[in-house]
């Protein structure tokens, strides 16, 4: 879960829900 929360610092909330695939 702490990684989705790094990934909202670089890309928008959207990105949030789908991993870096």
């Amino acid at each position: 879960i702490e990684k989705f929360e790094k990934v909202s610092s670089w890309k928008p909330p959207n990105s949030v829900r789908v991993p870096s695939s």
